[in-house]
């Protein structure tokens, strides 16, 4: 939704989403994007004669490349280099990095308005695949610092019962990244490996706070050194510390990082970026 709020901003084209029971109903459409590896070309209906198809990785990058009518699309987009290079040795298929970026125009803060109501934050839901957060994040060992937690699935993990606060449709995220100091990344584990960066590291960012992300490699293929990463509990509590307690140096990280996000990865960025592939 948010690039293609960015595609009609941008070039005043007619946007479509279209639900599963429609698909492959392509009639009147000029540029396909598909973002789902179940997504199958040779069911394609009525398409238009000159029908661009364009396939966009963000996760699930070893599913995609098992399968098999990838290289029936136009355009192949991943969203890190690191994903770009194993698509391209597993398929010899050429493939563009058109990473994922925020919506600045919902997200982007206005320094100094916001009154910070959370030391530390995590956004995201358990499913019952594994995730770093749930061994690295102890609120019981962080007492000297206020935290929330949001999303779905977290009411049966006892450890997070005190601050857990219930499920946060995406459209309230911009009012809770702002009113909070850093938000806790936990890369999904089908992306940690391929550098894939997700929305709530570029979303945060563009709120005015700063993301602390166990995604090492894409913190570094996407931020250089300039995002903190953890892998432990431990390492989590000393990035905590280390930025928590120094507000001069909190403000100075998310400043740099606002202007690498303000500068690349928007999606009116995103826009511009698929307009010129086209």
């Amino acid at each position: 939704v948010e690039l293609g709020q960015s595609l009609y901003k941008e070039y005043n084209c007619r946007i479509t989403y279209l639900p599963l029971d429609k698909w492959y109903q392509l009639a009147g459409i000029d540029v396909l994007i598909a973002m789902r590896d179940d997504f199958d070309p040779l069911k394609i209906e009525g398409s238009e004669p000159h029908l661009i198809k364009i396939a966009w990785l963000r996760n699930w990058f070893e599913r995609w490349c098992s399968y098999e009518r990838l290289s029936l699309f136009d355009i192949v987009f991943t969203s890190s280099e690191l994903s770009a290079k194993y698509i391209q040795d597993k398929l010899k298929l050429p493939v563009r990095v058109l990473r994922i970026a925020t919506n600045i125009r919902r997200f982007r803060h206005k320094s100094g308005l916001e009154e910070k109501e959370n030391d530390y934050l995590f956004t995201g839901s358990y499913w019952g695949a594994p995730r770093d957060i749930v061994s690295c994040l102890i609120p019981s060992e962080l007492s000297e610092y206020s935290g929330s937690i949001y999303g779905s699935g977290w009411n049966f993990h006892e450890p997070f019962r005190d601050i857990y606060k219930g499920f946060l449709p995406y459209e309230g995220l911009s009012r809770l990244y702002k009113k909070s100091q850093v938000v806790i990344d936990d890369a999904n584990h089908v992306t940690k490996a391929f550098a894939s960066v997700n929305s709530r590291v570029f979303d945060a960012i563009a709120s005015g706070c700063l993301p602390i992300t166990n995604g090492k490699l894409g913190a570094l293929e996407t931020f250089g050194t300039l995002l903190p990463t953890y892998d432990t509990k431990e390492t989590l509590k000393i990035q905590l510390d280390k930025y928590l307690t120094n507000k001069s140096l909190l403000k100075d990280s998310v400043s740099k990082l606002y202007q690498v996000v303000l500068s690349k990865h928007t999606y009116d960025i995103r826009a511009r970026e698929i307009r010129d592939v086209l």
